[in-house]
């Protein structure tokens, strides 16, 4: 993957590995999980993501982050238990989801998920995925 630096300026359509990049680092499987953004087809196995479609949902997302780093001064807090970080997610609305996953997925980047690190699971190999797909 190259590093935004080797970059020069952003190109029109971008390459996966340029995508997850250009968005700040995320992983290929958390990015695929998220992004509504349907990939342009050019042919040849050729997949690219057009970057305007890219910004304007980036910034579509609601700018959740704590109140700590909004620059307020006041330090948000976890929740409490799992039981009301579980009730928050069930009270969204479904067209929240992806951005819901964000907003976990800077919650553990943060240190702020209030798990231990027994949450994390290792991600399974391409052999392992080939074994369970059949391939």
């Amino acid at each position: 993957m190259r590093s935004t630096a080797d970059i020069p300026a952003w190109p029109l359509l971008l390459t996966r590995e340029q995508l997850c990049a250009y968005l700040g680092g995320l992983s290929w499987p958390t990015l695929a999980k998220v992004l509504p953004v349907a990939p342009l087809d050019l042919g040849a196995n050729v997949l690219r993501y057009s970057r305007p479609e890219i910004d304007a949902w980036a910034a579509s997302l609601p700018p959740r982050l704590p109140k700590a780093l909004q620059g307020d001064g006041h330090e948000s807090q976890p929740p409490a238990s799992e039981a009301d970080a579980a009730a928050s997610d069930v009270a969204e609305e479904p067209d929240t989801r992806p951005s819901a996953a964000v907003e976990r997925a800077r919650k553990r980047a943060l240190g702020l998920s209030g798990k231990g690190r027994s949450t994390w699971r290792k991600s399974p190999s391409s052999k392992e995925l080939s074994a369970r797909t059949g391939a």
